[in-house]
């Protein structure tokens, strides 16, 4: 297992344009084989690549991020995939009352728990 420590606000921007172009995480892509398409949380959703992959994969999502740089280019990826169903909410993810019912929540990897949390 990596140590994934993120890095300083002021360094978002920069961290996002770095990881735009990565896959998504293995262990998302493992659970987009197993689970139907529905409606999917992505916690601390940075870069897009997990927004990407559910979006192709045919999923709703809400991307939550408290950078606005990152809720900038999860948008853009929205624009790309214009027969999806992209949300965005621009704030902590810890600051949320509620969620949407969802069949998938997944949470940034430098989280202390697990990354995706079955509904």
């Amino acid at each position: 297992m990596h140590n994934h420590t993120p890095p300083p606000p002021s360094r978002w921007a920069a961290y996002f344009e770095h990881h735009k172009d990565r896959p998504a995480c293995a262990l998302l892509r493992t659970a987009l084989d197993l689970v139907a398409p529905g409606h999917a949380v992505d916690l601390g959703c940075g870069s897009g690549n997990d927004t990407r992959a559910l979006l192709q994969a045919g999923w709703q999502v809400l991307a939550v991020d408290q950078d606005q740089a990152a809720i900038e280019m999860v948008t853009a990826i929205g624009k790309d995939h214009p027969d999806s169903t992209l949300s965005t909410a621009h704030q902590r993810f810890e600051t949320l009352e509620a969620l949407p019912p969802s069949s998938l929540i997944r949470r940034p990897e430098f989280a202390r728990h697990q990354a995706l949390a079955p509904v």
